[in-house]
Order: structure tokens, then sequence, then C-alpha cells
């Protein structure tokens, strides 16, 4: 399986690399590490991946959702976990397709969303209606990289 982990830390990609392959059982030559503080363009082959752990808002920048944004554009092509730390009255902690990496049972949760069918645009439009800063547009953008025309 082909995974994708968008972070804010070096560390925290590293760490989630190394659970998926010793605790998962993930072949360690399927990730790819990506950071939200970089303005990248995705290639096609980042793209192809089944899996992505994303965490949904930049690290110190509370007005900056730049993971939620980029999984939305992705939404329906692949699986997503995104991870929301501080959540606010109203928000469920835990749902199909993220979590509180803090207090959730990350195996179970790695393994339920696997087995799940990938979010739609529709699932990630109701939680912009249950938290409207999520619908804000990130300060680094991730964006499909170009096609050559041949």
């Amino acid at each position: 399986m082909k995974t994708n982990i968008l972070i804010g830390s070096q560390e925290l990609s590293r760490a989630l690399r190394r659970y998926l392959v010793y605790v998962k059982g993930h072949k360690s030559g399927n990730f790819n590490i990506l950071m939200l503080t970089d303005n990248i363009a995705l290639s096609h082959d980042i793209l192809k991946a089944n899996f992505w752990i994303i965490e949904a808002w930049q690290p110190f920048e509370n007005r900056n959702p730049a993971g939620f944004r980029t999984a939305y554009k992705l939404a329906g092509r692949s699986k997503f976990l995104l991870f929301f730390y501080d959540i606010p009255d109203g928000f469920p902690e835990d749902g199909s397709f993220w979590c509180n990496p803090i207090i959730c049972n990350l195996s179970n949760k790695i393994s339920d969303v696997i087995g799940n069918p990938p979010p739609t645009k529709a699932d990630f439009e109701r939680l912009i209606e249950l938290w409207p800063a999520l619908g804000h547009y990130p300060k680094t953008h991730h964006h499909p990289r170009a096609r050559k025309r041949e």
C-alpha cells in the first residue's frame, strides 16, 4: 500500500513511518514524507497513494488548514486519516476518517480507515459546516503538478 504522510514536523512523520512499518506491517519503501511547511506541487507518483495520514492544521498557525484543504481536494481518490489536536466544542473528537491521535487508538483507527471507502467531498463539507474555519484557504498550497502534454 502506497502511503503519504503530510505532517508539520519531521520527528512526527518519522515516528509515524516507523509505527506503520514495525507495528502495522506496511512495506518500508512505500512511503512519501511531505511537510506542511513546504510549498510543493504534488507529483503524479505522490497522488497515486492509497492512504494518507495528514495533520489537518499547519502547526503553530491556527488559521491555516493546509492539510485539511489538501485532503479535501483529493476527496474520493484516496483514504485519509486526518489528525485534529485542538477541537472546538460541538465538533466530534473522532470520526470515520479523523481523530485526535493523542486520545484515539491509532492502530484501530488506521485499520478502520483502510477498511472503509475513501471520504467524499460531502464528508469534508459536513466537517466544514461543523467547523467553518476548515474552509479557510491555506497559506501554503499542495497542488497537483500539471501533466505534460505529449
